[in-house]
């Protein structure tokens, strides 16, 4: 049995016992209870590991593509025309393509 199943068969037993011996239990309280044991377990486990970055794959490029994309719709609204409309469409897909392979591109590699 693995060292993180100990652990937890350990914390699960004291928190029934501590509701036995209690009698009276809320769900909300037990609930936080076995949130906490978990966290506990696998801390002494494995130890603190921050949550992984998700938005590594948002670079310089992606940042420059979508404030390019804001700043023609910009142009568009304050004063709508036709011509204006089709290049905001135009300068629109391009940055939305562009995050969206990158962002795929990331996904098939991890």
């Amino acid at each position: 049995m693995s060292v993180f199943k100990i652990r937890m068969n350990l914390a699960f037993t004291r928190l029934c016992f501590e509701q036995v011996t209690e009698g009276e239990s809320h769900i909300d309280e037990d609930w936080k209870q076995l949130k906490e044991a978990i966290q506990e377990a696998a801390e002494q486990t494995i130890g603190y590991q921050p949550k992984p970055d998700g938005r590594g794959w948002f670079d310089d490029k992606c940042h420059r593509a979508l404030e390019e994309k804001i700043a023609a719709y910009k142009k568009w609204i304050d004063r709508p025309t036709r011509a204006k409309g089709w290049n905001t469409k135009d300068r629109g897909r391009q940055p939305t393509k562009y995050v969206k392979a990158r962002k795929e591109h990331i996904w098939i590699i991890v």
